[in-house]
């Protein structure tokens, strides 16, 4: 009789014992669990944030390049190097179906005086003496909204995005959120290197803007003058 009701209480506490096995619906089936990346732990059917890469949890691509021109400060012109291979596929897709063509890249992160501003010209000077005509290291994720690459750019272990900040010659792009560029950037200040010696220094991006706003302004004034012209002939 002990026996019995001992099988007894064991059939009425078994059905309440919590599993810590795969989840199951009321039948018994294990439901799915949906697949997760390893990296950052999220579904792989999600899409990244940053809005540049097409993928899901795409990784960035590394690529030698050599670089044949210098725009400014943070803006070059690459060509491929022959043997590239970026993700075990060519990268041809990437630069264009002709590799010979150089590739607009703007360093990533970063925003230099423009040639017109104080330290314009300088910025140039040692980005060219850095890289013009060195075969660099290029890692990037995407391209921007006119279609330049953006990307870090690594001659040796030096990282060039962030030795321009370093040395006070570039700004620390607002939406970058780089540490080593933000600390970077805070140390130049302080110290006052480069475009950081003015008290006041002009943000680019801030440059640029006025300077659109003054050129749309002498494009309105243009016609207004032509009419001004025109009345007074008339008179």
């Amino acid at each position: 009789m002990k026996r019995m009701f001992l099988l007894m209480g064991l059939v009425v506490v078994l059905p309440g014992v919590r599993s810590h096995g795969p989840a199951c619906d009321v039948v018994g089936r294990v439901r799915p669990v949906p697949r997760r990346s390893a990296a950052r732990g999220r579904p792989l059917t999600e899409r990244p944030q940053n809005g540049l890469t097409t993928q899901r949890n795409e990784a960035r691509r590394c690529i030698l390049c050599r670089v044949v021109r210098v725009v400014d400060g943070d803006t070059v012109h690459m060509k491929l190097e022959p043997g590239n291979w970026q993700l075990g596929e060519p990268v041809t897709p990437v630069l264009g179906a002709n590799t010979q063509h150089p590739a607009t890249v703007r360093l990533a992160g970063i925003d230099a005086p423009e040639l017109t501003q104080p330290f314009g010209p300088e910025a140039k000077t040692v980005l060219t003496a850095s890289t013009l005509g060195r075969i660099v290291r290029l890692e990037y994720e995407g391209t921007d909204r006119y279609g330049r690459i953006l990307g870090d750019v690594f001659t040796g272990d030096i990282w060039v995005n962030l030795q321009l900040v370093r040395d006070g010659l570039a700004w620390r792009y607002p939406r970058c959120k780089a540490t080593r560029i933000r600390r970077a950037e805070q140390n130049a200040r302080r110290a006052g290197l480069g475009l950081w010696a003015d008290p006041q220094p002009l943000a680019p991006w801030l440059f640029r803007k006025g300077r659109n706003g003054r050129k749309k302004a002498q494009k309105a004034q243009k016609p207004r003058e032509g009419m001004l012209e025109e009345l007074g002939r008339a008179a």
